[in-house]
């Protein structure tokens, strides 16, 4: 019966041996909870370093697709990009100015059944201005913001897009562009009586168009005067909608516009 108890506790002994050394081997092969997280040995989440083991228990790597220098470069492309003065930018904006000169000629072609005086303005300003009753009758130049067939410019559109260009509102009640001497470039009034702009009340006012005219005897610049003519012409029948047309109300195109730079050379070089 002793000899029995001997053998019992003997296999006992060899059990509880077996259990520690198993449990021991197996913390050895997946690591402890402690050494695993432990500072010094955190796992790399790297999107440029290997994990050395690709799989843990069932869940794949970590796998960091952009850093937080990455998103910054790109917030700071995405801002160069919207700003007004980038390359993309102006691409965008003569994109759009192209697509607003084909839509107005399309428009404007179908409207107008008169004759076709592109090459006029260049034949006329070709002529010499040699008398003071010539010079008065040939220094005008005015461009005609004309809207779609059955529409009208809305009053406050004018107010919002005139400031947008430095349109301002003054003598006479309409507006005028002022270089930096303070003087008149070029002004603005409607179209349709009586003519001016009643500033306290461009909410209720509706116009068929707006013109941009200017003088070129009576300017310091012509040349520089009537590009900014020009280039506001084209900002404000962006923003409004509407078609630039010459003083014979057809489209405003690359000849007229020739025409148009070759008397505005012609006052500055008699100036």
């Amino acid at each position: 019966m002793e000899y029995l108890r001997w053998i019992l506790l003997a296999i006992a002994v060899v059990i509880v041996i077996g259990v520690y050394v198993w449990s021991r081997s197996r913390k050895q092969r997946t690591g402890s909870y402690a050494s695993l997280y432990a500072d010094n040995e955190l796992p790399s989440i790297s999107a440029g370093k290997g994990t050395g083991n690709e799989w843990v228990d069932g869940v794949g790597p970590v796998r960091v697709r952009r850093t937080d220098n990455d998103i910054d470069e790109v917030l700071a492309s995405i801002k160069e990009d919207a700003r007004p003065g980038s390359k993309l930018a102006r691409m965008r904006r003569e994109a759009m100015l192209r697509n607003v000169a084909k839509t107005d000629s399309a428009k404007t072609d179908k409207a107008n059944a008169s004759p076709d005086v592109s090459n006029a303005p260049a034949q006329e300003a070709a002529k010499p201005v040699s008398s003071a009753a010539t010079k008065t009758e040939d220094d005008l130049v005015a461009l005609y913001l004309v809207a779609p067939r059955g529409e009208q410019i809305k009053g406050e559109q004018i107010l919002s897009a005139s400031y947008a260009v430095k349109l301002e509102h003054g003598d006479k009640h309409i507006f005028h562009r002022h270089d930096s001497d303070g003087s008149v470039m070029f002004s603005m009034a409607s179209m349709q009586e009586p003519g001016y702009f009643d500033i306290d009340n461009m909410h209720q006012m509706k116009t068929r168009g707006i013109t941009l005219f200017t003088q070129l005897s009576y300017c310091t610049r012509p040349v520089k005067t009537l590009d900014e003519m020009l280039v506001a012409a084209h900002s404000l029948a962006s923003m409004l909608g509407v078609q630039v047309c010459n003083a014979d109300r057809k489209l405003l195109d690359e000849n007229y516009t020739l025409g148009l730079r070759a008397k505005a050379r012609h006052f500055a070089d008699q100036s």
